[in-house]
This record gives C-alpha cells, structure tokens and sequence, in this order.
C-alpha cells in the first residue's frame, strides 16, 4: 500500500477547512471558568452554560459518571445543562462537550468537541475584599515569604484562578475577564496569588486531602457597596443620595471625577459586583472568604452594608453558602483607651454581622502593625479563618473561638465579667485593655486596672469614680489588649454597653448588660425578653423570622 505524505493531509485538511460554510465550523463558547485545571465542587448540582449556534445540540459527558446529557440551543444562541459532581476525586477527571447538527431532532454529526482535562473535583472557595485579600505571597513583604513561595510546589492539588481587577462596566455583565485561569499551585504561580486565599485554602487541603481550588476575586481599596448590585444597594437608605447622582452621571468614572468626587473605580458603587462577581455566580463554591472594612471604617451602615452584600451574592448563586471574613486589624497609634475610635466601632458593626446564620469571623486585631494598613503575618490570619471553616463547615473537632463575656456586674468602683470559656493572659503578663465609663459622667472614661480572679472571671476596678456604667476591652484604633482563650485565639474586643457576639453568632448580651446567654427564657437577639422556654411551642408561630436566645442557646425561626 502507498504511504501518504503528511504534507498532503495538512494540505486536505486545510482545504476542508476553509470550504466549510462559517455556520457549520465549531462555535461552541464557554465561560473562561470553564478550563483545564478547573476545581468542581463536589457532592452539587450546577448548571454548566454557554453558546452555541441555534437549531444544534449540546451533548455532555462526564468522565465520572460517563452520562450523556443533550441539550437544544436555544434561539438565543445559549445552553444550560444541569450537571451533578461525584464525591471529591485526588485523580484527574474529564468533561467533553459536542456541539451536533441536527436533522428533524436527531443528530446528525458533530460540529465541535470540546474537552476540558483535567479537571477535578474537591472543594471551592471564592475569596474576596480589598488590599488585604490582594496582598500577595511576594512583593509585599509577607512574613517568610520567600519560604512560603517555595512550599507551594508541594501543593500542586490547589488550584488558582485570578479575576482581572476592572470596574468599567455599568450593568452587570456575564462575560468574566481573567488575570489567569486555574493553574495548578507551584512557586511561579503562587507568588502573585492571594496570600490569604493561598494560605487558608493550604490549610483546608492539609486537614481535607481533597482538592482545593481558590477564586481570587478582590480589588485593593475597595469598598463594600463596589460588590453590591444596584437593585441591592437601592435598599440601603445611607446610599440613596449618592446612588442618585452616580446615576446621574450613568455611573461613569470621568463625569463623576469632573464632578469633584475624585474617587477610584473600585469605589463607585456596584461597579465591581458588575465586572468581577456577577460574571462568577454560575460557578459552584462551597462558600466565600472576605477581608474588607479599611475603605468604609467611619460609616455608621456597614452592618447593613454586609448583611446585603452577604444575601444579594447568596441569592445570586441560589444557596446560602457559608460567609466568613477578618475582623480589622490593629492600626495607627497603640493605645489604652480611644473611645471615638472609628476603627473600633467598625470591628463593632463586623461583629454584627454575626447574626446572620451561615456566617463566621476570626479576627487579626493583635497581630496588625501600627505604621502599616496591610498586617504581615497572613499564616496566622489564614489559621484563625480556616480554623472556623473547619469547625462549622466540615464539622472537624476544632477549637475556632475564644470565649466571649456572658455577664457584667458593674457597681462601686469596679466591673466582674464572667466568660463562657477559660481564658489566660498572653505572656502570663497582667492583663490590659479595659476602660471603664463613670455612671454619674457618662463621658467620662477611665483605663481600668484588670486582674484574673479565676480561669474564667476578671475583675477591673478604679480609684477614679464612684459607679460604674459599662466597661470597655480593646476598644481603639491598635488596642494592646492581650486576653486569649484555648488555641491562642484572642479574646474579640467588646463592650458591655453593645451587642456581644462570639465568632459564629451563638452567645449575645443586651446593651443594658444583662446577659441572655445562660438565662433561662426566650429573647430576641438583642436580649429582649419575651416569656419563658415553656411557651416556646404558643409563641413560636408568632414570632418574625428571626434568631432568637431559647435558654441561652441560638435557634433560627423561619416559617
């Protein structure tokens, strides 16, 4: 038989190539997402979309299950194709799409194929905020980084995808840009990655053995309504004015800078939900990492802010998926007692922000540096985050909290706070941080003189008044308070006159002082009393939705 030269089956081929109509060539397109390396989460159902030429169909097989899935596309030229995920996979799986020219509703040949290998599937989590979630592994002098760069060659099972930094689009848009799609861990790709993404999600891969896969998707110096949908941010009163005029000006940056509002782009609200998150919200997560609040420390709404932020992206992706996020850290000046500090009150509203179920926080309020916004020290932040996620969402036996106060007695000269956990001073030192507000001049504040009186009781006192109206722990600007619990994680700075929660929302006290936690009775969340445990069953169908204290335990009520 004679051999055919290569040269004259390129040359058929090309000839092929060019005389088949343009119609008929492959034109099946997916989300950028959609790629090699990718991480699927697993044990869900997602809807696997794209475009196609009408009057074909979509055929997807998975190399898990080996399922053939047809779909029509549609007249507008897309599909969606719900697809299910096995249990998480160390070994590389496969997806094959085939676009087929259809004949009176049977297939007739294929026009594309498309493969996407390897692709695993493991755990995902989308990783958000501003600088100190873009703070990368090298370049801004993380702690050990150079240490950590070489490391990450050991992890090639975590997997990276960066979204592009851009905020010039005034609707929300479904097509993602991308710095790099999934790339597998190594010391080249891990350099300009999140160093708290990269860090946290090391940290799940070594207790879960699973694949990780991360979504950095941040903006340095943006602030929390940039993330937040016009329609959502319509809901928030505080934003209403400025809301107005941006729309005024069709949201663009040039108009409003002429203006006068000389602001970045990643400060304009909804920009950044429009360009970088709603474009990801057909894409499966276990759930979202955040660390943002620098850019909107002095709004007096950030509560608000949060839980919108934190519901709008849950109903976007059609589940509520865990939220956790960083509490602020430590900045500018260390002091004992900053009463009108902003960073505080922040941290305040982050704490809040607890109420809603499915969230969590770790905070880095020790470990920040007074002259630097961005704390080096990721590892530690990274720990305390991921010690939450493996507590609350895996269900390891973990300890992701440090006590929080249950009761204050306040009276002659001194306050007691009871904790619901041992707690000990760091460094066997004498404890600091507390400041104590007079009754009879309610402005005027003193720093306390602390000491434990037993593993779970400190007692603060002064010479300097005679009653004492509420006590304050680490409240300013870079506090120096030094309390800790079990796992050397650090006491959550607090005051006795708002709302405390611990790190997953289940122990709240009311302003007043009276603790509801550890009380028998029902009350709201913000220790309202409303009758005893044994009328729960009467009560129950009239109460809102809600969270409520039944016997100082947390229940969620949701008819």
């Amino acid at each position: 038989m004679k051999r055919i030269r290569p040269e004259f089956i390129l040359l058929t081929l090309f000839l092929i190539a060019v005389t088949v109509p343009q119609s008929m060539r492959g034109t099946l397109k997916l989300p950028a997402y959609y790629a090699n390396n990718m991480v699927l989460q697993q044990n869900t159902r997602f809807v696997l979309h794209g475009k196609g030429v009408p009057g074909r169909s979509v055929r997807v097989i998975c190399s898990w299950d080996k399922k053939r899935i047809d779909q029509a596309i549609g007249e507008d030229s897309t599909f969606a194709i719900e697809v299910t995920t096995p249990a998480a996979k160390m070994e590389p799986c496969k997806i094959d799409l085939y676009e087929m020219i259809m004949r009176d509703g049977t297939p007739l040949r294929f026009s594309h194929h498309i493969t996407l290998s390897p692709v695993y599937v493991g755990e995902v989590w989308l990783c958000s905020g501003q600088s100190n979630m873009e703070m990368a592994v090298t370049g801004w002098g993380m702690k050990n980084a150079e240490q950590e760069k070489a490391t990450a060659e050991s992890y090639p099972d975590i997997k990276l995808l960066r979204v592009k930094r851009t905020a010039n689009r005034t609707k929300p848009s479904d097509v993602e840009q991308l710095d790099f799609s999934w790339t597998k861990c190594s010391s080249s790709s891990v350099k300009d990655f999140s160093a708290l993404a990269y860090l946290y999600g090391r940290m799940l891969y070594d207790s879960l053995r699973v694949p990780v896969g991360l979504i950095e998707c941040c903006y340095g110096g943006a602030n929390a309504q940039a993330w937040i949908s016009l329609e959502k941010a319509r809901q928030i009163p505080a934003l209403k004015s400025q809301l107005d005029t941006y729309e005024g000006y069709g949201f663009d940056l040039t108009k409003i800078r002429a203006a006068g509002d000389n602001i970045g782009e990643q400060q304009v609200p909804t920009l950044l939900y429009n360009t970088m998150l709603h474009p990801l919200k057909g894409y499966p997560i276990r759930g979202a990492i955040w660390y943002q609040g620098e850019a909107n420390a002095g709004n007096n709404f950030y509560t608000q802010l949060m839980d919108t932020l934190i519901s709008s992206w849950r109903q976007d992706w059609g589940y509520d998926f865990p939220f956790y996020y960083m509490q602020l850290a430590g900045y500018y000046e260390p002091k004992d007692m900053q009463m009108s500090s902003w960073w505080a009150k922040t941290r305040q509203s982050q704490l809040e922000t607890l109420k809603m179920p499915g969230t969590g926080m770790a905070t880095c309020v020790d470990i920040g540096d007074p002259s630097d916004i961005h704390p080096k020290n990721k590892q530690e932040a990274a720990r305390r985050l991921a010690l939450v996620a493996l507590r609350h969402t895996y269900g390891r036996n973990v300890v992701a909290e440090a006590p929080v106060p249950i009761d204050f007695q306040l009276g002659y000269k001194k306050a007691v706070i009871t904790f619901n956990g041992p707690i000990h001073i760091k460094n066997d030192s004498v404890p600091v941080g507390f400041v104590l507000r007079d009754k009879t001049w309610s402005n005027k504040y003193y720093v306390g003189k602390a000491t434990q009186v037993s593993d779970s009781v400190i007692e603060v006192t002064t010479t300097s008044m005679a009653r004492v109206r509420s006590v304050y722990y680490d409240w300013a600007d870079c506090p120096m308070g030094n309390l800790y619990g079990p796992n050397e994680l650090p006491v959550l700075p607090f005051s006795s006159e708002e709302t405390i929660i611990n790190s997953i929302g289940e122990v709240r006290t009311n302003a007043s002082g009276r603790s509801a936690a550890g009380v028998r009775g029902i009350y709201t969340a913000d220790g309202i009393r409303l009758g005893d445990s044994g009328e729960m069953d009467k009560l129950r169908p009239t109460l809102p939705d809600g969270i409520y204290i039944i016997d100082g335990k947390k229940e969620i009520i949701k008819h």
